[in-house]
């Protein structure tokens, strides 16, 4: 969602207080799949992508209550099937730093 090539880490860094909401829309499609890199690192407890089945809202509070999945920190997860049409990303970074 976030890439800055001339970060560390590959170029898969990203700024400190992000805060990025995506919506996924793919007409026609019945069902999604979201798979990983490897390579996808955050600071853990920290910096997080959540996935939601509708719109979240804007608050904060509102995004960590409404997510059906969040992710943050080294290990990989795994494929997420069945995901539905339309979907959303939302990543959303501390000041703390960056990975």
């Amino acid at each position: 969602v976030i890439e800055n090539e001339s970060g560390p880490g590959g170029g898969h860094a990203y700024p400190n207080h992000a805060d990025t909401l995506v919506k996924v829309h793919l007409p026609g499609a019945t069902q999604l799949s979201v798979t990983f890199d490897e390579q996808c690192e955050t600071e853990e407890r920290y910096d997080e992508l959540r996935f939601f089945d509708h719109d979240p809202g804007d608050s904060k509070e509102e995004r960590s209550e409404n997510a059906f999945f969040t992710w943050s920190g080294r290990r990989t997860p795994d494929m997420m099937s069945k995901v539905s049409n339309p979907f959303w990303v939302g990543f959303q970074s501390d000041g703390s730093g960056v990975r």
